[in-house]
């Protein structure tokens, strides 16, 4: 019957125009709609509030409480929560959910959402949040966000754990070729323009992954200081100390170059290993090495060898002390030195002055010779009928070097070979 008289009441009043509203009612004189005129065209259409839905509610508008619905889907609570404002639709108060009736976030698309993100976006698969920008060769971001708190993040990401093959907290992207998948800036004094954190104290995971498909680009590039407060592998993701470098089937080392070197691959200094260790220097220079902030030992790029020398003229020449063996008895060697001279016109004997700090306790005389003819030199020892040889004393002041006293001895070159001990 109330269908019938509100069929019959639009029929009536189709036609007719009215100054301030149309009321449809039903046979009990209850109020069903209300058609109101606004003035200037405008008008707007009153549904009274019910306590319940109708039955069925499929196709069919009503008021439930004060709640605007269609088909049992709420269109609008109460009065308007949008504001229009020259062209622009917002609203003061609320979230906002899409796919969602219980928005906890500012903006919720596809789930609940977090009360602590202005947006939160969610899907099954594809794209929780897709931003895309194109504007020629301008600046242009895909997605711009700012923290401005002390601990904030402008951007956070999390992979949840799961079956799927590939999961990503956040996917970056940039086309351009100049761009930047991720360009993040930190302002602050102790900020982090990008941070990562992988929190699964037990699964193989990454705060922060690189990766690269061409052979001149670059999985990481970091322009100023990097630190690690653990182990880092080349080659390895198991490193063993604190750099752990790892060749596979071929070699693996380290090249230092600067702009003093070349930069070809055989430039600079190498340090690695294939069959065997190197030290590899590949420039015209020497080698050195050092402790206590001194050198200590140095390789010429002619190959000779000094200990306590940067400049040895000798292939092994040591400015120091040397011991030879393990004996209980050995003596440390500080020095040895050839002493020449020519023996006196008359007389059987030469007094030769120790060098400066040798004495007669750490001088050894090591072979005293001297050049009777052209035939060679005639050492310590050698006694014959014709005369008596030579031989030698160390005494407080001198090292003494005797001859016979024959004219075949006189005004002859000699040399004497002594060692410092200490």
């Amino acid at each position: 019957m109330k269908k019938l008289i509100i069929l019959i009441t639009m029929l009536i009043f189709s036609g007719l125009t009215f100054a301030q509203s149309v009321e449809i009612k039903d046979g009990d004189n209850e109020t069903l709609m209300i058609v109101n005129d606004e003035g200037e065209d405008k008008s707007s259409l009153t549904i009274p509030s019910s306590t319940s839905p109708p039955d069925p509610t499929t196709n069919k508008l009503y008021n439930e409480g004060g709640t605007l619905k269609w088909s049992g889907t709420t269109l609008a609570t109460g009065s308007s929560l949008w504001t229009l404002n020259s062209g622009n639709v917002y609203r003061s108060t609320g979230n906002v959910g899409i796919g969602t009736t219980n928005p906890l976030s500012e903006l919720s698309v596809g789930g609940n959402g977090i009360s602590n993100a202005t947006i939160y976006g969610y899907t099954f698969t594809g794209a929780g949040v897709y931003g895309y920008a194109q504007s020629g060769s301008d600046i242009n971001y895909g997605g711009y966000f700012i923290a401005n708190g002390e601990y904030g993040r402008a951007v956070y990401g999390e992979a949840g754990n799961s079956n799927e093959a590939v999961n990503t907290g956040g996917y970056f992207k940039s086309l351009g070729s100049n761009g930047y998948g991720v360009y993040g800036v930190a302002t602050g004094s102790s900020g982090y323009g990008v941070s990562g954190y992988a929190d699964d104290a037990n699964g193989v995971n990454y705060g922060v992954r690189g990766r690269t498909d061409s052979p001149n680009g670059w999985a990481g590039y970091f322009e100023g200081r990097g630190y690690f407060s653990g182990n880092v592998g080349i080659g390895t993701t198991n490193p063993i100390d604190l750099l752990h470098i790892y060749g596979g089937a071929g070699s693996s080392g380290v090249t230092f170059q600067n702009d003093v070197t070349d930069t070809a691959p055989a430039d600079g200094l190498w340090v690695g290993y294939t069959t065997k260790a190197y030290l590899w220097n590949g420039e015209n220079t020497a080698l050195q090495f050092g402790t206590n902030n001194q050198t200590q030992m140095s390789i010429t790029e002619t190959g000779n060898v000094g200990i306590g020398t940067t400049n040895p003229s000798a292939t092994l020449q040591v400015s120091g002390t040397t011991k030879i063996g393990t004996n209980a008895n050995v003596v440390a060697i500080s020095d040895i030195i050839e002493l020449t001279g020519t023996t006196d016109a008359t007389g059987t004997s030469n007094n030769i002055a120790y060098p400066s700090d040798w004495t007669m306790n750490n001088t050894r005389v090591l072979t005293y010779e001297i050049k009777k003819d052209d035939s060679g030199w005639d050492g310590t020892g050698r006694i014959n009928i014709t005369d008596s040889g030579c031989w030698y004393r160390l005494e407080p002041s001198w090292i003494v070097i005797f001859y016979s006293d024959l004219s075949s001895f006189h005004s002859k070159p000699y040399r004497i070979v002594v060692m410092k001990i200490s």
